[in-house]
């Protein structure tokens, strides 16, 4: 005699997954970058790099070390010279043609380097006095006119 065979029943498939798996190397990132939504490459990197320590409440942030200044941050060869000019009488100042708007005294005005076409004139006391000066880097023109 021969005893009935149990019935084997296999076990159920797992559900299927839509999540795509995460790469572990950033090669594998690269490779499936193309074929996955940006937003999703994004995630897994920021996902897979390190965390940044948390700062406690109340804590100040460092504070950024100000930029020294120098000579050469100031004034470099064909950048920013500067220029003072004085008068007696005090005169209006064209340069290079053109009308600064302004009387002298004109103290460190910024101009680039080279030469420039200086005009200090007063219409009212036919005054003009025209002058070419040369400003270079690292020394501010200055220079007081006796207009008459």
């Amino acid at each position: 005699a021969v005893a009935p065979a149990a019935a084997v029943v296999p076990p159920p498939p797992p559900p299927p997954t839509t999540a795509t798996p995460e790469p572990t190397a950033p090669e594998a990132l690269e490779e499936s970058a193309p074929t996955t939504d940006r937003a999703v490459a994004w995630a897994k990197l920021a996902a897979s790099a390190p965390a940044r320590p948390a700062r406690r409440e109340g804590t100040p942030r460092p504070k950024l070390a100000a930029h020294p200044v120098t000579k050469a941050s100031v004034a470099p060869a064909g950048g920013a010279c500067v220029m003072s000019v004085g008068s007696r009488p005090p005169a209006d100042v064209w340069i290079d043609g053109r009308s600064l708007g302004k009387r002298t005294p004109l103290a460190s005005y910024r101009l680039p380097c080279g030469d420039h076409k200086l005009v200090l004139k007063r219409d009212d006391l036919d005054v003009y006095q025209m002058e070419i000066i040369t400003l270079r880097a690292g020394s501010a023109f200055k220079k007081v006119y006796p207009l008459q």
